[in-house]
Formats: structure tokens, C-alpha cells, sequence
């Protein structure tokens, strides 16, 4: 895990949480504080983003179910679909595949990758805690002492 900010700089973003290794459905998963961030991500976007469409809805009802345990699953790679699936309707080149790799840059093509999304909406719709997602009360163990730090 580690803090991503590229050139040149996405306003909307200028800086976001990044992952060192793929997680997910055939991903590396290898890396415990990643699968915890993208577990961590996934739950607060289902709770903090409107769910405005029943797809929405149910999408979000299918990542604030992904346990926080720092260990790849099922629920996980199903979050990780629905968060993808989700942003797909609003952004129809983004690609579905259940893993979320590292970002290399805010996009690839013309989309944002997925773990620059997911920072971005909890940016967006929890702007007076963003970056300090340790500040979250529901925050892992984990996280709450790593994010300092990289912070």
C-alpha cells in the first residue's frame, strides 16, 4: 500500500491510496494491507455512495457485505464486481473483471483505474476525511497505523 500522485495531477484526485499488487479474482493477493485497503474501500463506498438506481442500491448492499479481514474471498471479488459493474453504468469502457490491479497512472485509456475510483468517491462524498481514512471509527486495526504513516 502506498500513496499514488502522478503528472500530471487529476484535480479531482490528486492523490489516492494505491495498491502494490493486484487483488482479486486471478490477482496476486499476496499482499495483506492491500487486500485490506481494497476491502476497506469497497465498504465505505457502499455505504458512503447514493445507491440512486436499484442496481445501485443492490451493488452497494454487496460491498458493505465484504468482511475487513486482509484475505482474499468470495465476498471480496463479488464487491469488487459490483463496484465495477456500478461504475459501468455510468462509464460503459470500464472493465468488469473482479480485480482491482495497481494504478500505473489515474487511467488507463479514456477510464480511471478501480483504485482510483474508489478513492475518488470516498473523496468526493466524504470530503472532511479525506485523505485520514483512519479517521473512519470503523477503520481497521491494521490500516489505522499504516495510513499515518504513509500519510
Amino acid at each position: 500500500m502506498k500513496i499514488s500522485c502522478f503528472q500530471p495531477m487529476n484535480r479531482g484526485i490528486p492523490i489516492f491510496f494505491n495498491i502494490d499488487v493486484s487483488v482479486g479474482k486471478n490477482g496476486n493477493n499476496g499482499n495483506s494491507d492491500d487486500v485490506l485497503l481494497v476491502q476497506f474501500l469497497l465498504k465505505k463506498n457502499g455505504e458512503l455512495v447514493p445507491g440512486d438506481t436499484p442496481e445501485g442500491a443492490q451493488a452497494n448492499e454487496v460491498m458493505k457485505k465484504v468482511p475487513l479481514t486482509g484475505q482474499i474471498d468470495q465476498a471480496t471479488i463479488d464487491g469488487i464486481t459490483a463496484f465495477q459493474t456500478a461504475r459501468r453504468r455510468e462509464y460503459p469502457g470500464t472493465i468488469v473483471d473482479g480485480r482491482v490491479s495497481p494504478a500505473t497512472h489515474y487511467r488507463y485509456g479514456g477510464h480511471f483505474f478501480t483504485i482510483a475510483a474508489m478513492n475518488g468517491y470516498i473523496r468526493k462524498f466524504a470530503p472532511q476525511v479525506w485523505p485520514r481514512l483512519h479517521d473512519f471509527s470503523d477503520c481497521p486495526a491494521m490500516l489505522k497505523v499504516k495510513i499515518p504513516q504513509i500519510l
